[in-house]
């Protein structure tokens, strides 16, 4: 995919096309920052976008059910079975200290990559649901507002015009270092799953 000529344009390929041509290069959310053209997907949290680097999104899913896991943060939504690997699955904007968020038909799941210590694992963010490809310019990205945003400003890597709105770029390893989301969930999920607890 090649990118647009200018920064914040909806890319017109579908999600997995993008998705598709962005796999083979891996890294942080900080180190894809240092491209001059971030391809970014966008989506919706509370009436608010945000975006993560196309790089860190292995696959969007439609969510329906979780299964619930005991004995876990209240932003865990429980566990999904993704082809015969157990994901859980996070609501962010329980997270935020907001209401659950509703299951509509458009309420999807972002597959990413976490990772705690030596281990690594898959986890499905809960959002309500995506809104489009994002070609963003690095150098055009600006720093966070100290308030007045849903996600507090540590965990956004910056802000990128769109239209007459602002989307905020997360920052999404510290997002999952910061919830713990991978130590110990991981083996909890799989004990479920060998137990036939997870359809």
């Amino acid at each position: 995919m090649q990118p647009q000529e200018a920064c914040g344009r909806t890319v017109s390929a579908t999600f997995p096309e993008a998705i598709s041509s962005a796999e083979s290069t891996a890294g942080t959310t900080l180190a894809v920052l240092d491209a001059p053209v971030i391809q970014c997907l966008g989506f919706v949290l509370h009436d608010d976008t945000y975006a993560l680097p196309l790089l860190r999104v292995r696959e969007i899913i439609r969510f329906e059910a979780a299964t619930r896991v005991p004995r876990v943060p209240a932003c865990i939504r429980g566990v999904v079975n993704l082809r015969g690997n157990v994901m859980p699955v996070v609501d962010l904007a329980v997270w935020l200290n907001r209401p659950e968020t509703p299951t509509t038909s458009r309420t999807c799941l972002l597959v990413v990559e976490a990772t705690a210590g030596s281990d690594t694992s898959l986890v499905g963010l809960l959002i309500d649901g995506v809104n489009r490809v994002l070609d963003v310019c690095s150098d055009a990205l600006e720093p966070p507002p100290p308030f007045g945003t849903l996600m507090p400003p540590e965990f956004i890597a910056g802000m990128a015009k769109v239209g007459d709105r602002f989307a905020y770029l997360l920052d999404l390893d510290r997002v999952l270092a910061e919830g713990v989301f991978v130590r110990g969930l991981s083996a909890r999920a799989a004990a479920m799953s060998r137990s036939g607890e997870v359809a």
